[in-house]
């Protein structure tokens, strides 16, 4: 009975975390935001590998440590089964969750929601040792494991080094700058303080962020992944397998990333369950191939080959023109008066194309293998 078979089509929005959904449910909650959910992030960047380095010496104090701590578990609801993922805090030593980066699944994501609230509560102390940070990152970075795809470091400080770290150590630890690094520098620290950490960021192929209000950290930190966003792959589909939290049905979606020329829009998802129970597909001989090709495209990474130019583009107010030679970048062409507003609102017309061009690609996906 199609009426009372459970299954949603959604979409979030990015730019203020808007979601809609159909059908319609009585739901009220202060802490929902799809933007940092795995559909999200697996929608927009694709699989990831990330170690969380979160500094946890004297200066943080308790204030910031747990607006740091906050920061690092909304990271951690970004992570889905084919993301993974450490954390690394650090003051005078260093100290992982793992020696290698772990899957994200629910019981991988659940022992460093631990971790993160085991060291965050204890009091910050020591002083901020950015090499030992870094040499304890790139470690658990290279020691296996993981989805082969991005490789990211989020560096969160409110400190001056010191270790007197030069830069030239990331010649060793990162010498194919295959790792990208997002500093955020928190508090109101001066810019001789955020000149080091910023030049890491930039120097290795990512962001910085200079965050003043503790109530920002969170929202920034879990940003990260749209900087990897990949606006030409407008239907690459990723499959998202999880229970509903209201009838605590087995679902499956398949999501995909909706962009305004090179921004990210929204994500829009579909339960199979939508188009055709899941316990139907089951019974037959070609679901197993099925699931096969879907955890194929999930897994699939996402090319991120980006040259100096387009590259300040994505760091947009972080210019690292600030903190590095400026020939480096020249000519840097804008976005101004390009594809921007292809979607200026989410008219419900918007929607029903969002929502056929879902079914075709679920349905492409499902036909092939059925």
């Amino acid at each position: 009975d199609s009426a009372s078979r459970i299954g949603y089509l959604y979409m979030g929005l990015q730019e203020h975390g808007g979601y809609f959904q159909w059908p319609a449910l009585q739901w009220c909650t202060e802490t929902f935001d799809p933007r940092f959910r795995p559909w999200f992030a697996a929608a927009v960047s694709g699989p990831k590998d990330v170690v969380l380095v979160i500094d946890k010496s004297g200066s943080m104090g308790q204030d910031r440590m747990q607006a740091a701590v906050e920061a690092a578990q909304t990271v951690l609801l970004t992570l889905g089964a084919n993301d993974y993922a450490a954390v690394v805090f650090f003051e005078w030593v260093s100290q992982a969750s793992s020696s290698r980066l772990e899957r994200m699944d629910e019981a991988g994501r659940a022992k460093l929601q631990k971790f993160i609230e085991d060291n965050g509560s204890s009091n910050p102390d020591g002083g901020t040792d950015f090499h030992n940070a870094f040499t304890k990152a790139f470690e658990v970075m290279r020691n296996g494991g993981g989805s082969g795809c991005q490789k990211i470091i989020l560096f969160l400080t409110d400190g001056e080094d010191t270790s007197d770290m030069g830069l030239s150590m990331f010649d060793t630890w990162n010498p194919d700058q295959d790792v990208r690094v997002f500093s955020y520098i928190i508090g109101d620290v001066t810019d001789e303080l955020a000149h080091k950490p910023a030049t890491i960021a930039c120097v290795n192929g990512g962001k910085y962020h200079l965050i003043r209000s503790l109530s920002q950290i969170k929202d920034t930190m879990a940003d990260y992944f749209r900087f990897f966003a990949d606006w030409e792959a407008e239907d690459m589909v990723r499959w998202v397998d999880y229970t509903d939290i209201v009838s605590g049905t087995r679902l499956m979606s398949g999501c995909l990333a909706i962009y305004n020329g090179v921004e990210v829009f929204g994500v829009a998802c579909m339960d199979i369950n939508v188009i055709v129970p899941l316990q139907d597909l089951e019974a037959k001989d070609t679901y197993d191939a099925m699931i096969a090709k879907m955890e194929e495209l999930s897994t699939t990474c996402r090319p991120f080959t980006v040259d100096d130019n387009a590259l300040e583009r994505l760091r947009g107010d972080s210019s690292c023109t600030n903190f590095m030679d400026t020939s480096k970048y020249p000519g840097m062409p804008t976005t101004e008066g390009s594809a921007l507003r292809r979607f200026s609102a989410l008219t419900p017309a918007a929607m029903a194309a969002l929502s056929i061009a879902i079914t075709a690609i679920a349905g492409r996906s499902l036909h092939d293998n059925w």
